[in-house]
Parts: structure tokens; C-alpha cells; sequence
């Protein structure tokens, strides 16, 4: 041994190791040295594979290309055997070589017949690796869980190398406990019900456990030790006390320490829920002065600023009978609406609006809510605000998205010259907030992180030019690509909320709200960390929930049991979160009644989320006082604008603007790029670059559309027929849809579905729509669904109405 060189013998500890490793992994062909065995394509076969030129190590890596695609790639490892409760640690070593988009290693824990129970790792992998970079961790198996098998992928638009997976077992931990004190308003009978949730964050049973409730001064619970039944790892279960008596001081806290054999004791703390309003009703003269109650945190919230659209038209928010805004179906346009929430969110905490607002190459939307509601409010001087860029594929119903330099400059200019200048528009350190919702995007137009930085650059130098010494701009995304979103040009990053993806789901997709309370606080730790070394400043969220049953009907999914007590709790999270370089947290959200998740008050909550804002954030805790508006006031503020109306007046006061006027005819020559104008797609159909004679075309999924500009003045009566000249090489049936006066949502009976001759080739189709008894009145909007195949080539030369007889 002693005459081998240094470097033989390391190679045989490397060797010894890895020969350690194999044997301990779970997984078969881990790491691909016999190919593919063991492991099943998800997607295209084609673009997953063996790639020898760039393995971590040995002789190939797998390589997922989900670039020019809208969706996923990948592949999936055979199903092992595993033990529930047992610790586990997933290791994979990824290579991020195209896009910057997500990537996953999941656990799909499974029973004893295969079916799925839950995942683990989900969706995890956004750190934007560009030489191999180790991702995984340590998760515990679920109850019922008797095997495993692993999910791999990588997201539309981008591509990325995985090698070397290992799942191995661990030594047990023993039980490890964890406790949540909920704490509910005092009631009227001079009490408060407390909650704790306790669970088994370890990998053995938590036997004889037991919770106990101490109380502060002059408060008393009857039954204080409460026994618990056998927790198995990652199970959880409750304890509920009544407390009574009169509180000494509103500080004291509410303590609970839990034990359990072979466990180390744990103990919570909350402050009792003591903030509760009287709801007074106002005099009917306006909206009576704030009286804000300040605290140590800039709190603020997102606002939608959006008119509810409740039973009078079938698109928007439709009323749901458990969600009743105390303003009614109010017109948020009305500067006495915004002065009512000026005044409620001050007076519970709440330092700053963040308005969601929409704009693309010059066309703004739903801008109304600020400019001609918060910004001629009286109460104004009372409330921050500032921009939340919803970058997401708005106002593109004349020009396609536009994330150029020229377009964020003008992006840049308008804030500037209509925002800036209020003091009431927030700062840091001098320097206007502006969030910006998709930075990814952004990323992508400018080839990267450094062409991003140079575009925000250049919206920092308008920005200077106007006054400001320089803009705070702060991302919406994954804490985890920080350093990515550092380099891309942005000094701080949040998100809308946390825990959702994680939490525990029923079979219909809800979860619930109190499983997100854990979950908040793990991810809440790991974004502050990960933000922090990638050299942003962060702001945590705090969420209130979600059902989108207003909009989605059926199709809605809900967070369960949204109580204050637990909302209260992720206040008291967030709170511990918050990175004292900023000194900012955000709730999601005001008023997104559409998606349930709202401060504003309700007739059915009352001011119970406001006042566990103002419970946890501010020194003005205790009882005090609510005003409302009057049923008469209340009935001055509603509208019978419709969405669609609301949709068309924005529409058509853009175009206004910038002089556009509406298509009159149907006649569009693809080949003349001033015809493409209008005309964009859906989530499965790729827009490929221009070609000199056609609108070139790739669906990416079996129901792909294309839709042609909105607000069309095209009267029916003048047209028997449309025509289309068209290519495409897989499908069997196209279907040309129609939208007109009716419902503003498109329909079989207003469509004409013709077959298609899918070898490549251009075929003239005429599709004689007149004959269906819905070609009536004034269209408004075309959508061509041009196959329904998955992965078709399509070309498209024109569309062109055919007259009528005379």
C-alpha cells in the first residue's frame, strides 16, 4: 500500500464508495449503464434518451428535451419495493442544458396494489443548473405506502440531463413531533377555543403521547392534559380546549407541550386571538377617516382590480352564496369603494396595495380600479400602493406578446409618468417597487439572464431619467432560482403563496387549509435561505385560500376550513420569515373572489381575516371599532356592467388610442404580415416563425387552437361560406368556431367541422357556414381549431369569406 501513489489509492476509495452505493441503491440501472432497462419513456420516445457525450459519470446520462413543446417529457423507473415510515434519501445529479424552465425527481409513493398515495419532491427542481448539480433530499414513506417508483421530467421549452439516481434507506430517527396552536377569536360568552395540531415528523410510532394547555394569567381551561392516540410518522392529529376568564394581559401567551415516548418534548405558543371589531354602521355621509393601526412590518396585499360579474353573463365571477362581499356587486372604478378599503385595510395593518395590473407593447387593461378609483380617493394619503405587472398574455387582442427592450421601455415611461410621482406610490429606499409576475418569460425573449438584466437596465435608465435614482424590482417566482433571477436584473423576490403543491389533496383535488400551516412554515424557511444566498431580498406571502368555484364551477378546487384561527397562524409564520433587509411580507389577497381568496370583509366572515392581520402586525390588539356602509350606500355602489361589456370597453378604448379600427371583413392573406396581426394561440398550438408565404403552425397537444382577433364588426349576412387554404400532416377533422351577440364563450352548435387530408400538401376547404342557424347577426370572433392530432405540421395560406348571393 505503501508504494501505490496517492491517486491510486483515492481511486479505490471512490470505487469502494460507489460499489457501497449500488449496492445500497433501490433503484435498478440508476444510473444507465445498462440503458434503458428499467426504465419506461413518458412522452415522445424521441426525445428522451441516452446521451454518452455528457454523462456525470460512467458511460451515459438520460437526456429530456421538451424544447419547442408546452408541456413535459420524460420518463419513469421501475417500481421497488419500500417500508411505510421508513426515511429515505433521493439523489440525482441533473445538467440543465437548454431553457429555464422546471424539472422533477418525484417519489410517487404507492400501496401494496400499486395505486398512488402521494408524491414527494414534486416539481422541486428550479435552481438552474448549468454544470451538474446534486438535487434530492430525505422524505419518510406514508402510511400505506409498500412501494415506490420514481417520475422524471423537465418542462416545456427546455431540456436537461439526469444521471446517477440513488434512493437508499436510512437509519431510523425515532419519533420526532411537531405542534401548531390555533387560537379562534374570544367568543361572546367570554371564551376562546384553542387548537393545536400535532404530527410525527420522524420515521417511528409516537406512543403515550399527550398535550397539555398552559394559560396565562386570570385564564382557565378545564381538562389542561389531553391524551393522544399512537401517531404513525407523518400522521397528525388534534387536541381542542375551551379557555375561560378574563385576560390580564393580551400578551401572555397560550402554551402547549406535547411528549411522547422516546420522542423529545416539544412545546407552541400563540397570543390569544383578543382583536375584534364591533361593525358599526356608518352615518351614510362618505367613508369616515381611517384610523390606521400601524406596526413593525410593511404589510401589504394584492388587489384584483376587476368587476365582479355576478349571474349576468356566463363569463367572470358568478355569484357563489357562501361569498358576499359587504360591498355588494360594487363598481371598483368608484373612488368612495376604494376610500371603504383604504380604511378597512389601515385600519387592520395593511400598508400597501399591490394593484395586478395588465399592459403589453402600449395596450394597458383593467386599469380603471387605480387610476380612476385609488388615485381620486380621498382617503388615499392613508395607503401605499404600487404595480404588480400580470405579464401573463394579456392585452394582445391586436399585437402578439412583446417582451422587447423598446416595449419594457414603454412599459417603463407610462409608470412613470402616471404612478411615480404620488407619494403614496411605495419605495425602497427611495426606489419605486415595481413586481413583475413571469420573469421567466422575460429571461426567454432576451436569450438569457444576462440579455434580461440589460433590458431591465435599460427600464432602470428610463426610470432615472423621470426622477427616480432607481427602480426596486421585485420578481414573482420559486426562491430557489434566485441566483438565476439575481443575474437576470432583480433585487427581491416573493410569491402568491406557498404549500398548495405540497399539502395532502382529497380525490377531487381540495385540500386542507390547516394541512398548508406546516407545509407554509418548511417552505416559507427554505425560500428566506434560498433567496438569500442567491443575493435577493425576500418577501414572504401569506395566503387565504382558494376555491375558484365562481368561475370554475364543477372543475373548482378549494382549500377546506379556511377559518381565521388557522389564517392566523400563517400570519404568525409569515412573520418569522420576514428578511430584515426588506421588512416586507404580502397576502394574497384582497379581493380575488374569483379564486376565494380574499381580506376584503364578507358578509359571511365579517372582518375576522382583517382582524388576525391586525392581531399579529400591529401594537393596536383588542377590541375597536368596524364602521360599514349603509344598505343605501351600498346600493349606490353597484353596476350593471356585465365582463364582457367591461372586456369590450377596454378593447375598444385602447384601439381608440392608438387609432386601430375594427376588422370589418373576413379576408386574411397569411403572407402579408399586417393579416397575421390579431391571430394567436392557445397553450397547444406552437406559433413557429414566419414563413414568407403562410402562418406557420406545430400543435403540441391534441386540441389545439388558433384564435383570430377580438371585437370583430363582421355582419354574417354577407357571407355563405369561408374558405381556408391549408396543410397539415396528421389529424383526421378541423373545426372552425364563431362567436357573436350570445355567450362569449365558444360552442359546438356555433362551429363547422370538416375532415381533414392530413399528407402535408395545401387543400382548398369550404365550410358552408350558413347553413347552421347560428351564422346570425354580427361576428365577433373566430377560433380554428386546424387538426385534432397531437404533434401536426400545419401551414395556413389564407381564410377568406365567400359572398352571399345576392
Amino acid at each position: 500500500m505503501a508504494d501505490r501513489p496517492i491517486s491510486a489509492i483515492l481511486g479505490l476509495l471512490i470505487l469502494a464508495f460507489a460499489g457501497a452505493t449500488a449496492a445500497d441503491n433501490l433503484l435498478p440501472n440508476g444510473d444507465f449503464e445498462n440503458g434503458l432497462t428499467n426504465w419506461q419513456i413518458a412522452g415522445e420516445t424521441e426525445r428522451v434518451g441516452l446521451d454518452a457525450q455528457a454523462p456525470y459519470r460512467g458511460r451515459a446520462a438520460l437526456r429530456m428535451d421538451a424544447t419547442s413543446l408546452s408541456h413535459e417529457v420524460g420518463a419513469e423507473s421501475a417500481v421497488v419495493p419500500i417500508e411505510a415510515g421508513t426515511r429515505y434519501r433521493l439523489r440525482v445529479w441533473v445538467k440543465q442544458t437548454v431553457g429555464y424552465g422546471a424539472y422533477k425527481a418525484v417519489i410517487d409513493w404507492l400501496d401494496a396494489a400499486n395505486a398512488h398515495l402521494s408524491y414527494a419532491n414534486d416539481w422541486t427542481g428550479h435552481n438552474y443548473p448549468l454544470v451538474y448539480a446534486e438535487h434530492g433530499g430525505e422524505f419518510v414513506a406514508p402510511p400505506g405506502a409498500a412501494k415506490a417508483r420514481l417520475l422524471i421530467a423537465v418542462a416545456g421549452g427546455s431540456a436537461c440531463l439526469m444521471d446517477d439516481f440513488v434512493l437508499e434507506s436510512l437509519p431510523p430517527l425515532g419519533p420526532k413531533l411537531k405542534v401548531y396552536v390555533f387560537c379562534a377569536q374570544r367568543s361572546a360568552d367570554a371564551t376562546f377555543a384553542v387548537e393545536a395540531r400535532i404530527q410525527n415528523e420522524g420515521d417511528q410510532p409516537a406512543r403515550e403521547a399527550q398535550a397539555s394547555l398552559r394559560c396565562s394569567a386570570g385564564l382557565r381551561v378545564d381538562d389542561a392534559v389531553k391524551p393522544l392516540a399512537d401517531l404513525l410518522p407523518g400522521e397528525h392529529q388534534s387536541a381542542e380546549w375551551v379557555v375561560r376568564g378574563e385576560l390580564r394581559a393580551a400578551e401572555a401567551p397560550l402554551t402547549v407541550r406535547v411528549v411522547a415516548a422516546g420522542a423529545k418534548p416539544v412545546v407552541a405558543s400563540t397570543r390569544p386571538f383578543v382583536t375584534i371589531g364591533d361593525g358599526a354602521l356608518g352615518d351614510g355621509q362618505g367613508v369616515p377617516t381611517p384610523r390606521p393601526a400601524a406596526g413593525k412590518v410593511l404589510v401589504g396585499t394584492y388587489y384584483f382590480p376587476v368587476t365582479l360579474d355576478w349571474d349576468r353573463s356566463d363569463w367572470g365571477v358568478r355569484h357563489v352564496d357562501y361569498l358576499n362581499p359587504l360591498l355588494g356587486y360594487y363598481d371598483e372604478a368608484l373612488p368612495e369603494v376604494a376610500d371603504w378599503h383604504i380604511k378597512w385595510a389601515a385600519e387592520h395593518g395593511i400598508d400597501f396595495f399591490a394593484f395586478d395590473w395588465y399592459y403589453n407593447d402600449g395596450s394597458k387593461y383593467i386599469q380603471d380600479a387605480l387610476e380612476k378609483g385609488f388615485l381620486k380617493a380621498r382617503h388615499r394619503s392613508q395607503m401605499k400602493f404600487c404595480i404588480n405587472w400580470c405579464n401573463e398574455g394579456q392585452c394582445t387582442w391586436d399585437r402578439p406578446l412583446n417582451f422587447s427592450t423598446e416595449s419594457l421601455c414603454g412599459f417603463m415611461t407610462y409608470l412613470c409618468e402616471h404612478y411615480f410621482t404620488p407619494p403614496e406610490y411605495l419605495r425602497v429606499d427611495g426606489r419605486p417597487v415595481v413586481m413583475i409576475i413571469r420573469p421567466d418569460p422575460i429571461i426567454e425573449w432576451h436569450g438569457g439572464p444576462d440579455g434580461s438584466r440589460r433590458a431591465l437596465d435599460a427600464m432602470r435608465e428610463v426610470a432615472r431619467k423621470h426622477g427616480p435614482p432607481d427602480l426596486y424590482l421585485m420578481c414573482i417566482g420559486l426562491a430557489d432560482r434566485s441566483r438565476l433571477y439575481k443575474r437576470a436584473g432583480y433585487d427581491a423576490i416573493t410569491a402568491y403563496a406557498l404549500g398548495w403543491a405540497d399539502a395532502s389533496r382529497y380525490p377531487n383535488g381540495d385540500c386542507e387549509y390547516e394541512d398548508l400551516v406546516p407545509e407554509h412554515e418548511r417552505l416559507s424557511a427554505k425560500a428566506l435561505e434560498n433567496a438569500q444566498a442567491g443575493g435577493l431580498a425576500y418577501m414572504p406571502p401569506v395566503w387565504t385560500g382558494w376555491d375558484d368555484y365562481a368561475r370554475a364551477r364543477d372543475r373548482c378546487h378549494r382549500t377546506r376550513n379556511n377559518t381565521a384561527a388557522r389564517f392566523r397562524a400563517l400570519c404568525e409564520i409569515g412573520k418569522r420569515y420576514v428578511d430584515p433587509k426588506l421588512n416586507m411580507l404580502i397576502i394574497e389577497a384582497w379581493n380575488e373572489w374569483g379564486e376565494g381568496g380574499f381580506l376584503e370583509p364578507s358578509k359571511e366572515r365579517s372582518f375576522s381575516f382583517l382582524d388576525a392581520v391586525r392581531d399579529v402586525f400591529t401594537s393596536a390588539r383588542g377590541l375597536h371599532q368596524d364602521t360599514v356602509p349603509t344598505p343605501a350606500q351600498v346600493a349606490s355602489y353597484d353596476t350593471p356592467v356585465t365582463f364582457q361589456q367591461l372586456d369590450a370597453d377596454y378593447i375598444r378604448r385602447d384601439r381608440e388610442e392608438h387609432g386601430v379600427k375594427p376588422v370589418t371583413s373576413l379576408d386574411w392573406q397569411f403572407d402579408r404580415p399586417a393579416d397575421r396581426a390579431g391571430w394567436f394561440r392557445t397553450p397547444q398550438l406552437t406559433i413557429l416563425p414566419a414563413d414568407a408565404g403562410c402562418l406557420k403552425l406545430r400543435s403540441t397537444g391534441a386540441d389545439p387552437a388558433l384564435l383570430g382577433p377580438a371585437l370583430m364588426d363582421i355582419p354574417t349576412g354577407r357571407y355563405a361560406a369561408v374558405e381556408l387554404r391549408m396543410a397539415v400532416d396528421r389529424g383526421t377533422a378541423g373545426q372552425l368556431f364563431w362567436l357573436t351577440e350570445g355567450p362569449p364563450t365558444f360552442s359546438e352548435q356555433a362551429s363547422r367541422a370538416f375532415p381533414l387530408i392530413a399528407d402535408g400538401a395545401f387543400h382548398v376547404y369550404r365550410l358552408p357556414v350558413a347553413e347552421n342557424a347560428q351564422w346570425a347577426g354580427t361576428i365577433h370572433q373566430l377560433r380554428l381549431d386546424p387538426t385534432d392530432a397531437e404533434g401536426a405540421s400545419i401551414a395556413v395560406a389564407y381564410l377568406r369569406g365567400l359572398a352571399a348571393a345576392p
